[in-house]
């Protein structure tokens, strides 16, 4: 018959508890049983909150604008096909923005080819704020941005935009560049179905993403033609810092 780990303390207990198996044993030996039992009972236990202890996700601790901003794009991303078919994972560290003159971009949200014609502007606001340590670190760091054109129907993806060395204003939250983009912003134009436009934000390491690619021809080489995110993340050394992200969804006209 079998006995779960907590059923077989509780008959060893009971065992133990019980006059005759008291009266056969010395005192010594009693007390050596029964440390040992205490001791069988804590490492169960130590195993059992093991098995079901598991890492909170940020949107489940965290309570502030940033955090609704950025949670509340998560599960537009999980009501899509973005998540999982394009981002095995995501947990934001920051809120992002993307704005197309007075339109602020909401996550599946259908907008026509000419409206995101041109180059949006983005500010990113993260959930630890300008006053904790971590906040205050996250705007000393330079960002990538990559625009990426994704076709759920068929599984298709390519780059739109591709910019390096973004930097977070501390007051205003605006995000600029001070060099030229690695692949400067297309215009979305859907040729067939709906297309799904994710701006990611990653944070760089080093000298930044464009000194890297300079550096590195055959992870350029990645950008040109079909385009496999992991495959790029791995080769530019950006698996792992994804910081936030935002997408729409447009048709051609």
């Amino acid at each position: 018959m079998y006995l779960s780990p907590q059923n077989k303390v509780d008959q060893f207990l009971t065992i133990f508890a019980t006059p005759n198996f008291v009266h056969h044993r010395s005192e010594d030996s009693v007390m050596n049983i029964f440390g040992k039992s205490l001791l069988l009972a804590l490492c169960l236990s130590l195993t059992s909150a093991r098995k079901f202890h598991h890492v909170r996700d940020v949107c489940d601790v965290e309570d502030s604008d940033a955090a609704y901003d950025a949670c509340g794009m998560k599960k537009a991303f999980a009501g899509s096909k973005v998540y999982p078919e394009l981002l095995s994972t995501y947990s934001p560290k920051a809120a992002l923005h993307v704005r197309y003159d007075n339109v602020i971009v909401g996550g599946a949200q259908q907008l026509a080819p000419d409206r995101v014609s041109f180059k949006p502007s983005l500010s990113m606001m993260f959930i630890q704020g300008p006053t904790t340590s971590a906040g205050a670190q996250m705007l000393s760091k330079k960002f990538a941005v990559l625009g990426i054109d994704f076709q759920p129907q068929g599984r298709i993806t390519k780059l739109f935009w591709l910019q390096s060395a973004m930097a977070v204003d501390p007051k205003t939250d605006s995000m600029t560049s001070s060099v030229p983009p690695i692949i400067p912003y297309k215009s979305p134009n859907p040729q067939v179905g709906t297309h799904e436009y994710v701006i990611l934000v990653f944070e760089e390491a080093g000298a930044g993403l464009a000194a890297f690619l300079n550096e590195n021809p055959k992870t350029k080489e990645l950008l040109s033609g079909p385009f496999n995110l992991e495959d790029f993340l791995v080769e530019s050394k950006l698996l792992n810092s994804l910081i936030a992200g935002s997408f729409f969804k447009s048709t051609t006209q």
